[in-house]
Formats: structure tokens, C-alpha cells, sequence
């Protein structure tokens, strides 16, 4: 410690002991890593978690679309007579996604037109223009 003259230059010498910061920042380091590590599978467990909660809604919500088209097509298959019932619901499932209207209203529409003898053919115009 002390003044240091070095060519011709005055220096002021300390000797400051950083030991214990160099130890205590690799230890901050080792703490910052782990929380890192932590988030890392805390977050794909997480993830696996939710995404296998999201594939069985997924598939549920599947299996309830699909028992309702089977409802519908039976319930068209009883009001057409077993006639054209393929033809006529992909008719309507085009015309659902044409329209702003969903496939469950346009499918109720039609089997109340059906029911009030409304020709097959016709029922699609008919709720075109009720529509309109």
C-alpha cells in the first residue's frame, strides 16, 4: 500500500481483497443456474400437463361433434324417408359454412321445415331467405 512511483509516475497502491466477491459471485451464478434449471422442468412439466389436458378436450370435444352429426343424420334419415340423407347433409354442412349462420341452427331450421312438409329441394332456399 502506499504511494508507487513508476517511471516517473505516481501511482496510489491499495491491495483490496476481491477473493470473497470473485467466491460470492461464482456462488450467485450456481444459485441463478438452479432456479434456471427449476423454471426449465417446472415448465415443461407444466407444459406436458396442459397439453395433455388440451388433447382430451380435444377428443371429447370430438366425440360430442361426431354424436351429434350421427343425431342429425338419423333425425334427417326419419324426415326424408331414407332418401338422399348424404347428399342433403353435405348440402347443409356447406351451406353452415357459407353462411354466417351455425351448422345447429340451420340443421333445427331445416328439420322444422321438414316437419312442416317442406319439400327437400326447397329447404336450403327457404332458409336462405328467412336468412336474408
Amino acid at each position: 500500500m502506499g504511494i508507487q512511483n513508476k517511471e516517473g509516475a505516481l501511482f496510489w497502491a491499495t491491495r483490496i481483497d476481491n477473493s470473497g466477491l470473485k467466491k460470492d459471485s461464482e456462488e450467485a451464478k450456481r444459485y441463478i443456474q438452479d432456479i434456471s434449471d427449476f423454471a426449465k422442468s417446472a415448465g415443461a412439466a407444466l407444459g406436458a400437463a396442459f397439453s395433455v389436458g388440451v388433447l382430451k378436450r380435444f377428443g371429447q370435444e370430438v366425440i360430442n361433434v361426431r354424436g351429434e352429426m350421427q343425431m342429425l343424420e338419423s333425425s334427417f334419415d326419419v324426415l326424408l324417408g331414407g332418401n338422399g340423407v348424404p347428399a342433403f347433409m353435405a348440402e347443409l354442412k356447406k351451406f353452415a359454412v357459407d353462411s354466417p349462420l351455425s351448422l345447429s341452427g340451420v340443421s333445427q331450421a331445416a328439420q322444422t321445415l321438414l316437419g312442416f312438409n317442406v319439400e327437400a329441394e326447397k329447404v336450403i332456399h327457404t332458409i336462405k331467405q328467412l336468412g336474408d
